[in-house]
């Protein structure tokens, strides 16, 4: 199922004309896999089983509930179990409002919106709309508001949305940092130099650092925040090194970009120091430094559709066409194995996983810890 819309996104990118009608159509694909499926996300049995214990009224959720997510999201679980809904038309809702957004933000500001939707569902989608509920929300609505709003240099309405998203995800106070550094009018060599430091300060051995502090008050504050390991490692994984060729790729076509568009120039500047939090935020774990820069990550998909349409000869554009389906085909095969394996699921062909919905759930099980609570509670 995965790779039959991977060929349609293929298709519909590169040989269709009409790039809004294809755009709908592979949204509302992407749609109907989210909608149906069963245990596919890393975090699908884990966010069933809080929400049953959400409480009814949101009002004793407010008062009494001891879910470690943030309030706001808590409240809106709450206010879905109070109608009745069902754990599975919930996390639809959430997966409908995560890829309207992202169709938005596609169609506002690509030059080939549904190329930008397709390198969404190879990046992306596994993880930002199957699997983080609360994170994607604040993605999918920040990022698409934080372009509009420093297009319309609107700073009090992007604090203001901001604000209200990180009662979902606190992660999202960050998108009001995006805004004002959007506004920075640097040039190629100062986003170079910030690169090179932030790279270098990756790799610095924070933990040994700390360890010579004087101030014992300081060292009980910061250590819980820094990793153990040695930090030069991260530069050799592939989450690093990815960073790293993508960042230089739009490096090579910063000035091109902002030929084509002007407003090429803000989007650039969002995602250049979303990485910036990256490499500078690694020493708090891979896990938080990625969920600070995915804010401005995901601008991946409007600049490299982008590259994509300054190419006017077809030898080029189909050169070009045919190593960006190389690449996505790599990452979504990365992508597919990731959340088989974080997902748990049991399955006897190890070449291809599953596409596991509501209509075929009885065929399969999982690993992980949650489904089997859920399983023993369900027995009971």
């Amino acid at each position: 199922m995965f790779y039959f819309i991977f060929l349609v996104g293929v298709f519909f990118s590169f040989f269709t004309k009409n790039k809004k009608r294809t755009l709908l159509v592979f949204t509302l694909l992407l749609a109907f896999i989210s909608f149906f499926r069963y245990g596919m996300g890393a975090d699908y049995f884990a966010y069933n089983f809080l929400y049953d214990q959400l409480k009814i009224s949101y009002v004793d959720e407010f008062k009494y509930g001891v879910a470690p997510q943030e309030i706001g999201f808590r409240m809106m679980g709450s206010i879905f179990k109070s109608m009745g809904v069902p754990y599975q038309l919930y996390i639809s809702i959430i997966a409908a409002i995560n890829l309207f957004f992202i169709y938005k933000l596609s169609f506002r500001y690509s030059k080939n919106p549904v190329l930008s939707m397709f390198l969404y569902f190879c990046m992306f989608y596994f993880v930002w709309t199957l699997s983080g509920l609360r994170q994607s929300l604040t993605i999918a609505i920040g990022l698409y508001y934080l372009l509009k709003y420093i297009e319309e240099e609107k700073p009090v309405k992007i604090i203001v949305i901001s604000i209200l998203l990180s009662f979902i995800h606190a992660s999202s106070i960050f998108i009001i940092a995006l805004y004002f550094l959007s506004k920075l009018k640097l040039n190629l060599k100062n986003y170079l130099l910030l690169s090179v430091m932030a790279i270098i300060f990756a790799t610095l051995p924070l933990s040994f650092i700390v360890s010579y502090i004087p101030s014992p008050y300081i060292v009980a504050k910061i250590s819980p925040y820094i990793q153990s390991t040695d930090m030069s490692l991260n530069l050799i994984d592939f989450k690093s090194i990815a960073r790293i060729v993508l960042l230089s790729v739009v490096v090579i076509y910063y000035h091109r970009l902002l030929d084509e568009d002007s407003f090429n120039y803000k989007i650039v500047n969002v995602y250049i120091f979303s990485m910036l939090f990256y490499f500078f935020f690694q020493f708090t774990g891979e896990l938080t430094a990625a969920r600070l820069s995915i804010y401005g990550r995901i601008l991946e998909i409007i600049i490299f559709a982008n590259i994509y349409s300054l190419y006017k000869v077809k030898v080029n554009k189909y050169l070009l066409a045919y190593a960006i389906t190389i690449v996505s085909f790599l990452y979504l095969s990365k992508e597919v194995n990731t959340m088989e394996n974080q997902a748990g699921i049991v399955t006897e062909n190890r070449m291809l996983t599953p596409y596991i919905n509501i209509f075929n759930e009885k065929d399969y099980s999982f690993t992980t810890r949650y489904y089997y609570l859920l399983e023993q509670v369900s027995n009971r």
